[in-house]
């Protein structure tokens, strides 16, 4: 998904959907014909799945995932835009998150697998080829009508499922800051990732193993 579909507004009746545009244009990578490769176009949900596991009052020390709002941002800082949450939607995604958590602490695809797969069955994954929004031609995962929760989840499953597979287990790994416990994926080339991103813990690395040089 690049984008959850929004409707064209001729038919406001119809159910929106996130919008990805931002972070597609950004990442993506068109073959023949303007397909999107699949391993390409899925890498920017697994950065939401990821920080959704990460979530958990077990990796966060309190629940984060406490409002629509939080939500919001959540899906914000991975480039989503224009999508209807609600606070119906909070229940759901704490019930599912602790199976991505699990996924991701033993990535291992034969424990992994029943977790996503359980996922997966819960948002009601469905795969779809399309090209909604002017987007080239490319694999959603979710129900065009589905709640927020289910688009999450489903995108979220279906990305940490075909990063196992294209990348392998050893790319889903803990960050190696001292003071960090969260979890990242390496979707480098050279698979040199050794901190999560979104915290500047390679900085605070960089900072300490300076000053212990340096007395």
């Amino acid at each position: 998904m690049k984008a959850l579909p929004s409707q064209p507004k001729t038919a406001p009746h119809q159910p929106r959907h996130l919008h990805l545009r931002g972070r597609y244009e950004q990442t993506a990578t068109l073959v023949d014909m303007d397909v999107v490769r699949i391993d390409h176009y899925k890498w920017w949900a697994i950065g939401l799945a990821i920080a959704l596991a990460n979530s958990d009052p077990d990796i966060a020390g309190t629940e984060t995932l406490d409002s629509a709002a939080a939500i919001d941002q959540l899906l914000r800082a991975h480039g989503a835009t224009e999508v209807q949450v609600s606070e119906d939607d909070l229940p759901h995604l704490r019930r599912i998150r602790p199976y991505l958590l699990r996924a991701v602490r033993d990535p291992a695809p034969d424990r992994a697998a029943p977790l996503l797969n359980h996922v997966a069955a819960e948002a009601g994954a469905t795969p779809r080829l399309t090209n909604h929004d002017d987007l080239p031609w490319h694999i959603d995962f979710h129900t065009p009508a589905s709640t927020a929760w289910r688009h999450i989840a489903a995108e979220a499953a279906a990305a940490l499922m075909g990063f196992l597979i294209a990348r392998g287990p050893d790319r889903i790994r803990l960050c190696s800051a001292r003071d960090c416990h969260r979890f990242y994926a390496d979707t480098t080339k050279n698979n040199s990732m050794r901190y999560c991103p979104d915290r500047g813990c390679a900085n605070r690395e960089r900072v300490r193993r300076h000053r212990v040089r340096n007395g």
